[in-house]
This record gives C-alpha cells, structure tokens and sequence, in this order.
C-alpha cells in the first residue's frame, strides 16, 4: 500500500493521546493531509484525584487541542465526556456530532484501532462506531480503512510505516499530555 500526497485521511482515536502514542509519527509525517476526531475526552476521576470527572475532561481536551495546534492539523474534533467507563452509551449519544464534524466520505484512508484491541472502547470506535458512521455519511469505493495498534499487538500486521525521522516528534507530544494537569 502506498499513501500518496493526495490522499485525505482521517484519524478515529477512541481517547486523548491515543492517536499519539499509537499514531504519532504518522500524524507528524502526513499532518497536511490529516484530520482528527477524538471521540471520548475521557474524564474518568480516579480515587485519591482531586479533580472533578468534568474537570479531568475539560483538562483532556484541552491537552488534545494543544497537541493539534502543535502538529499543525487544520481539523480536528474531540467531545468532551466524562464519568464511568465504560462510556459507551455516551459515545453513542454524541454519533450525531461524530457525523456532523467530517465528511466521512471524502477519505482515501481512516484509521482506528484495530478490531481485537483489549480495550472495549478502542473496539467499539473501531468496529461498531466506524461502520456506522459510513453507513449513515457513505464512503469512497476505493476507501482504505488502516487499524492501528494500540493497547494490545495487532498479530498478524500487513502494513508498517517507516516513522525514523519522526519518533523525536512522537515522544514530545506524548509529554504535552499532562503538561496541563501538571501545571493546575
């Protein structure tokens, strides 16, 4: 598979810093040609936090905005959710604005996690969540749908990309995470 200059792709992260740590050389390498939909801001308030569950969302979004302004994407979305995990339901309740932030049909390439991922947000984003989404906004014929790994090795992988000159770039996005909760 080649990824050309022309090609338009779209990245499905189920949460903020996923789409760093499991694609973040292939954002830095093909950022101008790349947009970003975060679908769970994650706010999760863990014991001994001393943050709001809201607040801890509000922190993950604005860590995920950083990020995109530093990589230079010109679209990017991410909704802002928050409470028990899982949260598939209000995943679900955000689909319309899932559709109403792309046109899923002007991609060439979308990524997700892959469909065995150990975690059950990760597969529903991208098993149930994607195919919805084509289904209901349809898709170019010749679409190529590329799963990433993320919490758990994909087994069998077919597609490798070369991101050498970029892992300086990935792990420094990887510490804008955190930037923000550190300096509250």
């Amino acid at each position: 598979m080649k990824i050309y200059k022309t090609d338009k792709i779209l990245l499905i992260a189920p949460h903020p810093d996923d789409e760093v740590i499991a694609c973040g050389g292939f954002l830095a390498k093909y950022s101008k040609q790349i947009d970003v939909l975060c679908v769970n801001s994650s706010g999760v308030k863990y014991s001994g936090n001393v943050l709001s569950a809201e607040e801890i969302a509000e922190i993950r979004c604005q860590e995920f905005n950083l990020v995109m302004t530093k990589l230079g994407i010109k679209k990017y979305f991410i909704t802002k959710i928050w409470g028990k995990p899982p949260m598939i339901d209000k995943i679900k309740e955000n689909y319309n604005n899932y559709l109403s932030q792309f046109d899923y049909s002007q991609y060439d390439i979308i990524l997700v996690p892959h469909k065995h991922d150990a975690h059950i947000e990760h597969r529903f984003v991208g098993n149930i969540l994607l195919k919805n989404l084509l289904k209901k906004s349809g898709y170019k014929p010749t679409l190529k749908i590329m799963r990433y790994e993320l919490w758990s090795p994909i087994l069998e992988p077919n597609y490798y990309e070369d991101i050498t000159e970029y892992i300086n770039v990935k792990k420094d996005l990887i510490d804008f995470y955190n930037i923000i909760l550190n300096d509250s």
